[in-house]
């Protein structure tokens, strides 16, 4: 998609892409280039964590530790949304 710009023309040297694929992208980059490392990030205060996965998350697709770690998040808010959505276990399947 090309860029429009305010008088009219398009400016054949600028591509915008979408706000998902942009995130995306600085998640890969983040992660050093590896796809399958932006699934196990842990970095849990970035504010791109809940959309590194390419689109948009729904509460009960965060994880536990997520919801539980995250400054993101006010403890009210943390609260509803552990005892509102079934959550998968945080991996070792030992809670």
């Amino acid at each position: 998609m090309k860029k429009i710009l305010k008088n009219g023309k398009i400016n054949p040297n600028i591509i915008s892409i979408t706000p998902m694929k942009a995130i995306r992208k600085k998640c890969l980059e983040c992660s050093g280039g590896q796809q399958k490392e932006i699934k196990f990030c842990n970095i849990y205060d970035c504010p791109l964590y809940p959309y590194r996965m390419g689109s948009y998350p729904r509460p009960e697709d965060l994880s536990k530790e997520f919801i539980t770690n995250t400054d993101l998040l006010d403890e009210d808010t943390k609260r509803a949304i552990l005892e509102n959505y079934p959550l998968l276990e945080d991996g070792d399947g030992d809670e």
